[in-house]
């Protein structure tokens, strides 16, 4: 009994660990601000990261422990930030209020995101709003198309079964 309880126990932590991964990997990609003309500086980074994670919370339908495992996937993705944070020397209290306006962000945009994801005018605005863009010709209509693909693409996963698999399309 208490094998099967740990097997499962071990096999959502690899999955929230690889989901993780996966987002700020992805989140990292030089190519992305090239292509959709946007600064490489934490601000985008932390709104590409949110972007992802928003993507992947709006996609566990089909996860039978969905609720869990966001809670899980949303705290893997707080504690990223301390234990950064934590190596740039920062103390306590100051970690506490970053963590605090991160997570307030995250809740912001996951909200933004899922009232827009369908409406194509609605997730322009609101990448227009999130993003700053390194020229007047910003390429939003690509980062929108970017995001209906991944959208589209995280839609038919099956997250049970994404322990070690890539979750984003290149």
């Amino acid at each position: 009994m208490f094998k099967k309880f740990f097997h499962v126990f071990n096999k959502t932590n690899k999955l929230i660990e690889n989901i993780n991964f996966h987002i700020v990997n992805q989140s990292r990609k030089r190519d992305l601000y090239i292509l959709f003309k946007i600064e490489d500086n934490f601000q985008n980074r932390l709104n590409l990261q949110i972007l992802h994670l928003s993507l992947i919370l709006l996609s566990l339908n089909i996860y039978k422990n969905k609720y869990y495992l966001e809670k899980k996937i949303f705290k893997a993705f707080l504690n990223n930030f301390d234990l950064d944070f934590r190596e740039k020397g920062l103390g306590d209290k100051i970690i506490e209020k970053k963590i605090f306006e991160i997570s307030n962000l995250v809740n912001y945009q996951f909200v933004q995101y899922k009232e827009s994801i369908n409406d194509k005018k609605l997730l322009r605005n609101i990448l227009n709003k999130f993003f700053i863009f390194n020229t007047i010709d910003k390429k939003i209509n690509l980062l929108e198309s970017y995001v209906h693909k991944q959208n589209l693409y995280l839609q038919k996963l099956n997250f049970n079964s994404l322990i070690d698999k890539k979750i984003f399309l290149d």
